[in-house]
């Protein structure tokens, strides 16, 4: 393979698995256990998610799926220092858009969010959002209450 085909994208993603075990034949070990460090008086919890790796070529079509945790954890990636680097190149890290607006609407739904607000007046205020004002908007939004 060329240097040009060896350039891929690497996508991120979470997802849901069936809690349980199985016997790895190759490794010869058993999977399905959650895979953070804590001591156990008993068996550890039952895994309930995976995190994936897919690599996929940008010039040539090719792909390569891996299952991990803690990636970035692991490589130092933070938001102060959003790459790792490898043979001497800075690799970005980042994570999708359509991940990003799911952790912000996961945040809604669950929490909430404070923030300050500078749109009325001098003195900036601590307002709170959440996903009741995401309903009130489409409820708004669908009767056409909006006027241009």
């Amino acid at each position: 393979m060329s240097e040009s085909e060896t350039l891929c994208v690497l996508s991120i993603d979470e997802m849901a698995i069936k809690p349980g075990y199985t016997y790895a034949e190759d490794l010869d070990c058993v999977d399905g256990f959650t895979t953070f460090k804590q001591d156990y008086k008993e068996k550890p919890p039952y895994a309930t998610s995976a995190l994936v790796f897919m690599a996929r070529g940008v010039v040539k079509n090719w792909k390569q799926v891996q299952k991990n945790q803690g990636l970035f954890k692991e490589m130092n990636v933070t938001t102060e220092n959003p790459f790792f680097v490898h043979k001497t190149k800075k690799i970005y890290a980042m994570y999708d858009p359509p991940h990003l607006l799911k952790s912000v609407r996961n945040n809604l739904k669950n929490h909430g969010i404070y923030y300050e607000d500078t749109s009325i007046g001098d003195t900036p205020r601590t307002a709170f959002a959440n996903w009741k004002h995401i309903e009130e908007l489409y409820e708004m939004d669908s009767k056409d209450e909006f006027s241009a």
